[in-house]
């Protein structure tokens, strides 16, 4: 639902703050953060807004999830970029 999409937003935003100073190894601390704050603040607003907890709890785990699938995708399709680029301008 919209309000799940708008906790789990949230819950990234903060997460990710969070876990850059609760969890003290560089990256890891953000990206565990931002994923159980999407986790969290999408299972959070499904279950304010009515869903049953079992509901709330899918919801939840396919944020967190989702979440990390995103990012996964986002660097390795930064590492093709960056080879593609390196490539490119040592290749004449």
């Amino acid at each position: 639902s919209k309000w799940g999409a708008l906790g789990a937003l949230a819950g990234t935003i903060v997460g990710g703050i969070a876990g850059t100073f609760l969890i003290p190894v560089p990256i890891v601390g953000s990206i565990v953060g931002a994923c159980a704050g999407a986790a969290a603040g999408a299972g959070a607003m499904e279950y304010a807004s009515g869903r049953s907890v079992d509901a709330s709890t899918r919801s939840a785990a396919g944020a967190g999830v989702g979440r990390f699938a995103g990012i996964l995708v986002k660097f390795g399709l930064g590492a093709v970029i960056w080879c593609v680029a390196t490539v490119a301008a040592f290749w004449n």
